[in-house]
């Protein structure tokens, strides 16, 4: 590999090709108008190139001197960004998650700022989980919150939550419905498409039976299924903590609220080569706090 040319003198080269006047640049430089000069000379010198010309009005960048310019201004901007970056985070860092798209809508940015405001120097790097997030041991991801289990090598795991399926619907189509109380045979049934078998296992967990011929309508994902009873389309599966909120502010409500399903765990895993990072630390933390016991108990009861 060759040598590279001397950085200052790189430096002194890219700061007086933007201004074209050593004195301006000797001034950004804190050096003097001669040294910038003797800094120009040695790279000329190394490069066996001229970089300058000089007229009688300054300075004048040569063919090769404008090309090496835009290649030394490209890398001296990304350099100064990177180092920029690095101080804003050095009590923080930035922090790569991954989660499942509804489970982020729903909760993570929802409750993102609460976290922002007690870390602002931690960068969050949020991904959603397509088919690509279940390969384990991706190398760029720091932590990630799953559905279900999961054995990542080389992350710990951590359990959140146990979630439980309910029937959910809007307000008003259960203001148009007669009666529930034994039977779901007036509803249509809302089915997430990647969840064929989801009703059947709710129906056998809970001891109830499904009309024979119940009315569908399928949806490519949970969120779509959801937004389609918050429009009143029918009824729909869903996680107890996806809804949660809607539930709150009067956007959906409960059907047979005593029939549910545990359906599975949220865990927290964390990279064990980079747990001990500081922004991924106070994560981890501040995950785990926000799923203490008693939030477990509110998002489960």
């Amino acid at each position: 590999m060759s040598r590279l040319p001397s950085l200052r003198a790189m430096r002194a080269f890219q700061v007086t090709g933007k201004h074209l006047n050593l004195a301006d640049a000797a001034e950004e430089l804190c050096i003097t108008a001669s040294g910038v000069s003797h800094q120009i000379r040695l790279l000329e010198d190394d490069l066996g190139t001229k970089l300058f010309n000089r007229t009688g009005r300054g300075l004048e960048l040569t063919e090769r001197g404008a090309e090496l310019l835009l290649v030394l201004s490209d890398i001296f901007d990304n350099l100064h960004n990177a180092i920029s970056e690095f101080r804003e985070n050095k009590k923080g860092g930035a922090v790569h998650i991954a989660m499942p798209v509804n489970f982020a809508s729903r909760w993570f940015i929802p409750n993102l700022a609460k976290f922002e405001e007690m870390h602002p120097h931690v960068n969050i790097r949020l991904s959603s989980q397509d088919g690509s997030m279940t390969r384990p041991g991706r190398n760029d991801l720091d932590c990630a919150i799953r559905f279900g289990q999961t054995d990542w090598p080389g992350y710990s795991k951590i359990p959140l939550f146990s979630e439980k399926l309910v029937i959910v619907c809007s307000p008003r189509l259960l203001r148009l419905t007669k009666s529930i109380s034994g039977s779901l045979q007036e509803f249509r049934f809302l089915q997430v498409e990647t969840q064929p078998g989801e009703w059947e296992a709710w129906a056998r967990g809970t001891g109830m039976d499904l009309p024979l011929h119940a009315r569908k309508l399928i949806f490519e994902s949970r969120e779509l299924a959801i937004q389609g009873s918050i429009e009143g389309l029918g009824i729909t599966l869903a996680g107890f903590s996806e809804i949660a909120e809607d539930i709150r502010v009067g956007r959906l409500v409960q059907v047979m609220e005593d029939r549910h399903v545990v359906n599975g765990t949220y865990y927290f895993l964390v990279s064990d080569e980079r747990a001990a990072l500081p922004g991924l630390r106070s994560l981890t933390e501040w995950v785990r706090s926000e799923f203490s016991e008693r939030s477990s108990h509110l998002l489960a009861s």
